[in-house]
């Protein structure tokens, strides 16, 4: 018994290695599961697991704005933009060359104004790709739903779509300046320099104010914000597991109970915090994560989230360390759901590999459920752990399409309707594609990405373009979800 009591305490000690090796000058927290680290005088940035978002070949990257930042070089003392990350970690790269413009090094409702090679100005969209024809007039960011663009004679605002609009002064003329949009106004002049306020309804009305000047915020707005741009703060939570520790100038880390995570060897070492912590070591800084000591039991497994069909079961996997001590020796391997303390039947599928089934609770969405792992020797118990799976409810969606009109309307136009179903209790969020064609008519492809309520169905609409008779057209509608439906040998007449 004295040899079980031993083994459980010693099943909790833990470790630390290296996730990403001292290799960089700094590692900073940057946003949401990303540090921005520094290499050979260049940025670049890593997520929290390690994995490399951006090569540190960059010579500044900014910080977060509505959920995106850019990455510039400099070059010829501009700074010319590389690309666009967003909070997510997904990365965009510019395809050509492009300045930013030094008051608005951001993105504003999906757009980043810029310059181009040639000195025109004009915007970038999410993508990094230009969003309409570059123009010589300056280009102000977008706010609600508008930006300026010129000034004088061509002055005007554009929508997100890239629409102009320019309205009619109250004395008839046509504006020779403005303001973008905050909280639905905005500020217009006439060629006297006569300021009128152009009102949320569409109406202009002359300002009542003798003012005849007025600053502007970062986006261009009559606020009385200032230029501060607001960008994002993050703030990194800490994990008090693990606290750092120094003594004679090293650090570790020290547990509340005392216990050293590693001996004392780094020059400097921060919080941990989403299950990593940056250290210095030779003058470098890495990143630590902790792992389980080699000298005990513990489990891990590759899949802890599991996808099911009302009603079905999933198979889950773990794999179980063995301390060298416990290799040859006859160990059983036992497993109880946590909540009610029954016991699962497990089969040993490899080398400490063991599976097992569970069959989720089909009233819920998802669940997150705990299993208790103990190891016995010869009735002892040896050692207890457990390990966590999520299980998330999934329904195969269903696919229809049907041909409106196989004799074409007077724009040559034969009409699809693509029906989507979800008979599922859950939103269900998938990326539709309705495609087509034929020997002589043309389809136009749709793409959308939709959320499909509970219950119910999203159905897309495209057509055929029809100038001769078509005798073999085709139409299929298909889901990231794997379904389909499809309309083959059709007979479509022109008008």
């Amino acid at each position: 018994m004295l040899l079980a009591l031993f083994a459980i305490a010693e099943a909790k000690a833990q470790t630390a290695d290296w996730l990403v090796a001292p290799e960089y000058q700094s590692i900073k927290y940057f946003g949401p599961n990303m540090y921005q680290v520094k290499k050979n005088g260049k940025v670049g940035m890593i997520s929290t697991n390690g994995k490399v978002i951006l090569q540190p070949v960059y010579d500044a990257i900014n910080y977060f704005y509505e959920g995106k930042t850019v990455f510039v070089n400099k070059r010829d003392g501009k700074w010319q933009m590389k690309g666009v990350l967003e909070e997510n970690g997904t990365v965009h790269y510019t395809d050509g060359i492009y300045y930013l413009l030094p008051e608005y090094m951001f993105y504003s409702e999906g757009f980043i104004t810029v310059q181009d090679e040639y000195g025109r100005y004009g915007y970038l969209d999410e993508k990094c790709q230009p969003a309409w024809s570059f123009t010589d007039d300056i280009v102000r960011p977008f706010s609600e739903g508008f930006a300026v663009v010129g000034e004088g004679d061509s002055f005007h605002w554009i929508d997100t779509s890239g629409e102009q609009i320019l309205p009619k002064l109250k004395n008839g003329g046509t504006p020779f300046g403005g303001t973008n949009f905050y909280n639905g106004k905005a500020i217009l002049w006439d060629e006297e320099e006569v300021l009128f306020v152009l009102n949320g309804d569409g109406r202009i009305e002359k300002m009542k104010s003798n003012a005849t000047s007025f600053d502007v915020d970062y986006l261009y707005r009559v606020s009385g914000l200032g230029d501060d741009v607001e960008y994002s703060k993050y703030e990194q939570e800490k994990n008090m597991e693990y606290m750092p520790e120094e003594r004679n100038g090293l650090w570790t880390y020290i547990s509340e109970k005392g216990k050293l995570l590693t001996p004392f060897q780094y020059e400097k070492a921060d919080y941990f915090s989403d299950g990593t912590a940056v250290a210095m070591m030779d003058g470098k800084y890495g990143l630590l994560h902790i792992v389980a000591d080699n000298s005990t039991f513990y489990t891990h497994t590759e899949k802890s989230r599991h996808i099911f069909s009302e009603g079905g079961s999933c198979q889950c996997e773990f794999t179980l360390s063995v301390p060298e001590k416990w290799k040859n020796e006859s160990i059983t391997v036992t497993l109880k759901d946590q909540d009610n303390g029954n016991a699962l039947e497990i089969s040993k599928t490899g080398r400490n590999r063991y599976s097992f089934a569970y069959t989720p609770n089909a009233s819920q969405t998802k669940e997150t459920k705990t299993f208790n792992v103990e190891v016995k020797n010869n009735g002892i118990k040896l050692w207890q752990g457990n390990e966590s799976f999520s299980f998330v409810q999934r329904t195969k969606l269903k696919s229809s399409i049907r041909v409106i009109n196989a004799d074409a309307n007077p724009q040559d136009r034969c009409l699809v309707t693509a029906t989507i179903r979800n008979p599922s209790p859950i939103p269900v969020t998938t990326t539709i594609t309705l495609s087509g064609g034929g020997q002589k008519a043309h389809f136009r492809n749709i793409t959308q990405t939709v959320t499909i309520p509970a219950r119910g169905s999203y159905s897309i609409n495209s057509s055929f373009l029809v100038k001769n008779v078509e005798l073999n057209g085709w139409c299929v509608v298909s889901t990231s979800d794997g379904t389909s439906a499809r309309r083959n040998g059709l007979e479509l007449k022109p008008f």
